[in-house]
C-alpha cells in the first residue's frame, strides 16, 4: 500500500478488530487481526495509540457499535493535538458490511481528517478508486446477506425435522445425535428441578408464579441469573411455564415452522404445558406471600371484611416484651391500622375449621366412594385412550384435507386462514396423541397421594393444631377456595369451601333414616 503523503507527514494509528460473534472470542481471531494490523503500521513507520476490540455483527447501526462510538470519541477529543490519524482494518469487511454503514462511516472519518488504510484494499480518492469501493461494500453486503439467508434455511430444515437450534434452554444439554448434528437431552440434574416447578404450578402444589420463583431460587445448583440478593426475574419465570420445549415440541413462527414434536425427550407432558398455559391465562387465587412465617400463617389467606384487602401481619413492641398482631393496611378503611391480636384470630380460624369439620364416620364411608370412584376412572381413562386414538386419525385426515385447499388457493387472505387452522389442529393432534399413548398408573397411586389427603379432610383441626407450617399452609389451600373474610368484631365470615370439603359437608348436614314400607 503506497500513500503519496506518507513520506512527509508523521500518522498516528489507530486500530480497529471486530468478529461478528461472542462465540469467536473463544479463538484467535481478535488477537490474529490485531497482530497484522500492528505489523502493518510497523513497516509504514505509524505509532500505535489505541487499539478498538469488538465483538458485534455489522447488523447494528454504527451508534450502536462500541467500537465505533469510541474510536470517534477519540478523534473528537483529540481534535487540537495537531496528530494525524490513520485507521487501520484487518480487512474491507472488517470495516462494514452494509454499503450504506460504509459509506456513512468513511464520510463520518473523512470529516474528521482521518485516513482509513485497509490490508487487503488500496484506498485513494480517485473516482475510479471510489466506485472499485463502493463494488467492494456492496459485495459485502451481499455475501453477508446470501450467508444469512443459507444460515436461514439450514436452520429451518433442522426444525421442521423436530430439532431445536437455538441455545439449550436451562434443564437441556445438547450431544450428538446418531442422525447429525446436535439433540437436547434432559441434564439428569436440572432437569427433574424444572419439571417439579412445572407440574407443581399445573397441579395447583405452587399457587402462584411467586411461589415457582421462591422453589427454583431456594435451588442454588439451578443455572439461571440472579440479582445479588440471590432473586430470580419473574419474567424468567414465566419463560420456564411458557416454553413449549419441554413438552418436547418444536417450533420457529418466525421461519414459518409450525409447532411439531421434536426429536428431544420431554420434560413434562403436553397436557401439562396446556394446563399451565390455561393457568397463567385465567389467574389463580394465591394465599402465599413471601414474607409469611411460622409466626403469621394466615398472612396472605385473609382480608379485611370492609374494603378486601389482605391483611398484613407484625410484631408490636411493648413495654416488656412484643406482641403478634394483625391490621388491615388500607389507607382509608374503617379499621385502617387497627390491630387485632393473633392469639383471637387463630382461635376464631380453629373454631371455623371445626365447623367444617365431618363427623368421624362420615372418613370411612368417603374414603370407599372415592376408592369407587378411583377406579371408575381408571376405566374411564382405558376407554379415552382409545377415543383419543381415532380423534388423532381424524385430525390427521382433516389436516391433509386443508392441506390440498391450500394448494388450490389463489388468494393470500384464504391460504393465510387456512394455516392458522391447520395450527390449531396440529396442537390437537399433539395432545389428542399424547393423550392417547398414556397408561394410567394404578398399582399404589390412590394409597399414595389419597390416604394422607384424607386424613387431613376428615380432620383438618387436627391438622391445624400440630403447629406444623408444612401441613397448615397447604391446609388453606386444600380447604378454602377463596380469601377468607374477616370482620373485627364478629370473626370469619362464611367461607367457599373447596369441592372436597362441599362433598363430606352434604353426608354430614343430612339426616339419615330407612324409607318406611307402604
Amino acid at each position: 500500500m503506497n500513500h503519496v503523503d506518507r513520506v512527509d507527514t508523521e500518522w498516528t494509528a489507530l486500530i480497529c478488530c471486530r468478529v461478528s460473534d461472542r462465540s469467536q472470542l473463544r479463538g484467535s481471531g481478535l488477537d490474529s487481526q490485531e497482530h497484522r494490523c500492528r505489523k502493518h503500521a510497523e513497516i509504514n513507520g505509524y505509532r500505535v495509540e489505541e487499539v478498538f476490540l469488538e465483538s458485534m455483527s455489522d447488523g447494528y447501526a454504527l451508534t450502536e457499535r462500541p467500537t465505533i462510538r469510541s474510536l470517534l470519541a477519540h478523534v473528537d477529543a483529540n481534535r487540537h493535538s495537531g496528530k494525524n490519524y490513520v485507521a487501520i482494518f484487518d480487512d474491507h469487511k472488517r470495516f462494514a458490511r452494509q454499503t450504506e454503514n460504509h459509506l456513512l462511516l468513511r464520510r463520518m472519518l473523512r470529516e474528521r481528517g482521518v485516513r482509513v488504510e485497509f490490508l487487503n484494499f488500496t484506498l485513494d480518492e480517485t473516482p475510479e478508486n471510489r466506485f472499485s469501493e463502493t463494488m467492494f461494500a456492496a459485495q459485502a453486503q451481499l455475501e453477508r446477506e446470501q450467508n444469512a439467508r443459507q444460515n436461514r434455511e439450514r436452520r429451518r430444515a433442522r426444525l421442521e425435522k423436530g430439532f431445536h437450534v437455538t441455545r439449550a434452554p436451562i434443564g437441556y444439554l445438547y450431544e450428538k445425535s446418531p442422525r447429525g448434528g446436535k439433540v437436547l437431552v434432559p441434564d439428569e440434574m436440572i432437569a427433574p428441578i424444572i419439571r417439579e416447578a412445572i407440574e407443581g404450578f399445573a397441579e395447583g402444589r405452587f399457587a402462584s408464579q411467586a411461589e415457582v420463583k421462591r422453589y427454583l431460587e431456594s435451588r442454588p445448583e439451578l443455572p439461571i441469573r440472579r440479582n445479588s440478593n440471590g432473586e430470580i426475574a419473574p419474567q424468567r419465570v414465566v419463560e420456564i411455564l411458557r416454553h413449549h420445549i419441554y413438552a418436547g415440541l418444536v417450533s420457529a413462527p418466525y421461519l414459518g415452522v409450525s409447532l411439531r414434536k421434536g426429536q428431544h425427550a420431554a420434560i413434562i407432558s403436553f397436557e401439562t404445558h396446556e394446563t399451565v398455559l390455561a393457568r397463567l391465562a385465567a389467574g389463580v387465587y394465591a394465599p402465599t406471600r413471601k414474607d409469611i412465617t411460622e409466626d403469621f400463617v394466615l398472612r396472605g389467606a385473609v382480608v379485611c371484611d370492609c374494603c378486601k384487602t389482605p391483611l398484613t401481619a407484625g410484631w408490636s413492641k411493648g413495654k416488656c416484651k412484643k406482641y403478634p398482631y394483625y391490621f388491615c393496611r388500607e389507607k382509608g378503611c374503617a379499621v385502617y391500622g387497627k390491630t387485632i391480636p393473633r392469639a383471637l384470630i387463630e382461635s376464631r380460624f380453629a373454631a371455623l375449621l371445626a365447623e367444617i369439620q365431618p363427623k368421624p364416620n362420615v372418613a370411612g364411608i368417603a374414603k370407599e366412594i372415592f376408592q369407587e370412584a378411583w377406579t371408575q376412572r381408571v376405566a374411564q381413562i382405558e376407554h379415552a385412550s382409545r377415543k383419543f386414538a381415532d380423534e388423532a386419525d381424524r385430525l390427521e385426515k382433516e389436516i391433509g384435507r386443508l392441506v390440498d385447499c391450500i394448494l388450490s388457493a389463489n388468494s393470500p387472505r384464504v391460504i393465510s386462514a387456512y394455516e392458522s387452522r391447520i395450527e390449531e389442529l396440529e396442537r390437537k393432534k399433539l395432545l389428542a396423541q399424547e393423550r392417547a399413548s398414556k397408561t394410567p398408573r394404578v398399582e399404589g397411586r390412590f394409597g399414595e397421594l389419597f390416604e394422607h389427603a384424607l386424613n387431613v379432610l376428615s380432620n383438618p383441626l387436627k391438622a391445624w393444631k400440630t403447629g406444623c407450617f408444612e401441613l397448615q399452609r397447604p391446609l388453606l389451600r386444600m380447604a378454602f377456595s377463596e380469601h377468607l373474610e374477616y370482620c373485627r368484631e364478629n370473626g370469619f365470615r362464611t367461607p367457599k369451601t373447596t369441592l372436597p370439603f362441599k362433598v363430606l359437608g352434604l353426608f354430614c348436614g343430612q339426616e339419615m333414616r330407612m324409607v318406611p314400607l307402604e
